[in-house]
C-alpha cells in the first residue's frame, strides 16, 4: 500500500511549484540576482566569498553563501592519518587542499523550503599534481549524534579524511551535512528518509557545480558516489532519485554503498526482535529513526509515551542529534543501559531502578513485529513509514554501484545481502559486491588481519575498520581507474 504524506504542515512551501513558475517565465539568468562574480582564481590566494539572499522563492540548489574556510596543506593531510590506514589512503598527499564552507537552498521532507551547507574541498594544483579539470565526488557521512556537527572546516575530522582519501589526490569533493546539521534551518534530522536524503545532495551537487562554474574552475564531467553507514543508505537513494527523476543533469560515473540500512523494513524488523542490552545499534537507530519519522508525518503516535517506556519518553524526541556523545548518551542514562557496549555506568544522577527499563514499549515491539497494515495503531504507521523509505524495490540502477560490507557487521551484512538479491533479481549486470572480510590483495586484506583483531566483540568494528577498508577498495578498484 501507498502510503500518502497524511499530515503535512500548514506553513510546508513547495518549491518543486516554485521552479515550475520560474521556468515558465522564460528561464533567465538570474546569477546577478544571486550576487555572484565570475573571477579567475588567483593561483594560491583565498577565493571570493559568493552571497545571495535566502526566501521561500530561491531555487533548489542555489547558493545562499560560499566562503573558503582555510587550506589544509600537504603536511597536515598526512599528519592526520593514522599509520596503520596509510596504506588504504596509498600515496600521500599530493596537494594543497582549499575549503569551502557552501550554504544552498533546498527542500524538507514535506517540500518545505529549507538552507543546508556542506563542505567543498577543491584541490590547489601542485605542478603537474592535482590540476583541473576535476573529477567530482560526493562523499555522504554516517549517523551522527551531534546536532551542531559540521564537515565546512580545515580542522574536521571528516574534512581531513576526505582530503586524504580524495581531495588530495585530485579529486574535487562535496561533503553534504544533511538537515538537521550545520547550517541547517530545519530543527531535525531526517534520518533514513529516502526522498528527502537524496534531494539534500543532489541540491549540495548542484550548488558546488554552479560555484565551480563561476570560479571558472573546470570540472571534467566524472561524477562518483560514495558513503558509508547511513552514508550508505543515502548514496544509494540518491543514485535511484538522480537517475530517475534527473538522467540528463546528472551523468553518474560510479557509485560505492558501505554497510548501509539500504532495506529498512528488514533492518527494522531485526532491531526490533533483539533485546536493548545487547547491542548499542538498537537504541540509537531505532530512537533517532522513528522519532524523526514522527516529526515528518505527524502520525504515529499523539504522545510518546504511546512508543517509548517511562522516563525515557520525555527526553527521547529532542535526544538526537543532540549535544551529547554517542557513549555519553548511555553513561549518562539518557538511553537504557546497554551491558555489551558500555558496562561501566559510574555516573552520578543515574537510577538503577530505571537504568535498565526497556526504550522501546513491549506492545509496541510486538505490534510491529505482527506486520499489520492496518494503519490503526501507532505500531502499524510506524511500519508503514519504515516501508517507504526501503530502497530495494521498484528500481534498478544504471550505472555501476559497488556495495561493500564487512561480515563481522550484523547489520551491513544482512543489508548488503538482500542488495545483492534484489538487484540481480531485477537483471542488473555492474553490481561490484565487496566483502572486506574476504579481500585477497593488499592492503585491505592486512588492514583487516590487523584491526579486525582490536574489536574483539565487534564494536567499533563498522566504522574503524569496514568503512575505512571499503572507502579504499572504491577509490582504487573503482573510482580512480574511471576518473580520467
Amino acid at each position: 500500500m501507498k502510503i500518502m504524506h497524511l499530515k503535512k504542515r500548514l506553513f510546508a512551501l513547495s518549491l518543486s511549484c516554485i521552479n515550475l513558475l520560474l521556468c515558465a517565465c522564460g528561464g533567465e539568468d538570474h546569477s546577478s540576482e544571486m550576487g555572484l562574480q565570475i573571477v579567475a582564481p588567483p593561483p594560491d590566494n583565498l577565493l571570493a566569498p559568493i552571497a545571495s539572499p535566502f526566501d521561500v522563492a530561491t531555487k533548489r540548489g542555489q547558493i545562499i553563501s560560499a566562503t573558503v574556510q582555510g587550506k589544509v596543506s600537504q603536511a597536515e593531510i598526512d599528519a592526520s592519518v593514522d599509520p596503520d590506514e596509510a596504506p588504504l589512503i596509498g600515496d600521500k598527499a599530493k596537494c594543497n587542499v582549499m575549503v569551502i564552507k557552501l550554504i544552498y537552498a533546498t527542500i524538507g521532507p514535506v517540500d518545505q523550503a529549507v538552507q543546508a551547507s556542506a563542505g567543498l574541498l577543491m584541490p590547489i594544483a601542485n605542478g603537474d599534481n592535482c590540476k583541473a579539470p576535476f573529477p567530482l565526488v560526493v562523499s555522504n557521512h554516517g549517523t551522527n549524534v551531534f546536532e551542531g556537527f559540521s564537515q565546512t572546516s580545515p580542522k574536521d575530522g571528516s574534512v581531513l579524511n576526505a582530503s586524504a582519501y580524495y581531495a588530495s589526490q585530485g579529486y574535487a569533493v562535496v561533503l553534504p551535512d544533511y538537515l538537521g546539521y550545520g547550517a541547517s534551518t530545519l530543527d531535525y534530522h531526517p534520518n533514513l528518509h529516502a526522498e528527502n536524503s537524496a534531494a539534500v545532495v543532489i541540491d549540495a551537487v548542484r550548488a558546488a557545480r554552479a560555484w565551480f562554474s563561476n570560479k571558472k574552475i573546470a570540472l571534467n564531467g566524472k561524477l562518483f558516489l560514495a558513503g558509508t553507514s547511513e552514508g550508505g543508505y543515502v548514496t544509494m537513494t540518491t543514485q535511484r532519485v538522480m537517475e530517475r527523476d534527473f538522467p540528463n543533469e546528472f551523468k553518474l560515473t560510479a557509485v560505492m554503498a558501505a554497510s548501509g540500512p539500504y532495506n529498512t523494513t528488514m533492518t527494522m524488523d531485526m532491531f526490533m526482535a533483539q533485546p536493548d542490552e545487547q547491542d548499542s545499534s538498537k537504541t540509537l537507530h531505532a530512537t533517532m529513526f522513528i522519532t524523526a519519522l514522527q516529526k515528518t508525518y505527524l502520525d504515529i503516535y499523539s504522545d510518546p509515551i504511546q512508543v517509548f517506556n517511562a522516563p525515557w519518553n520525555l527526553t527521547v524526541e529532542n535526544l538526537i542529534p543532540g549535544t551529547n556523545s554517542e557513549s555519553e548518551l548511555f553513561t549518562k542514562c539518557h538511553l537504557p543501559y546497554n551491558l555489551k557496549d558500555y558496562p561501566s555506568r559510574v555516573y552520578p544522577g543515574c537510577d538503577p531502578t530505571t537504568d535498565s527499563i526497556p526504550l522501546l514499549q513491549a506492545n509496541f515491539v510486538s505490534d510491529y513485529l505482527q506486520k499489520s497494515n492496518d494503519l490503526l495503531t501507532p505500531a502499524s504507521r510506524a511500519r508503514a513509514h519504515v516501508e517507504q523509505q526501503n530502497l530495494l524495490k521498484d528500481w534498478t540502477p544504471k550505472a555501476i554501484l559497488g556495495v561493500c560490507y564487512g561480515t563481522p557487521d550484523n547489520m551491513a551484512t544482512p543489508n548488503a545481502l538482500s542488495a545483492q538479491a534484489y538487484f540481480t533479481q531485477r537483471g542488473y549486470q555492474l553490481l561490484r559486491m565487496e566483502n572486506v572480510e574476504t579481500e585477497t590483495t593488499e592492503p585491505i586484506k592486512t588492514w583487516i588481519a590487523t584491526q579486525e583483531p582490536k574489536h574483539p566483540d565487534g564494536f567499533g568494528y563498522h566504522g574503524k575498520v569496514e568503512a575505512p577498508a571499503c572507502v579504499s577498495w572504491a577509490r582504487h578498484q573503482i573510482f580512480d581507474p574511471l576518473a580520467h
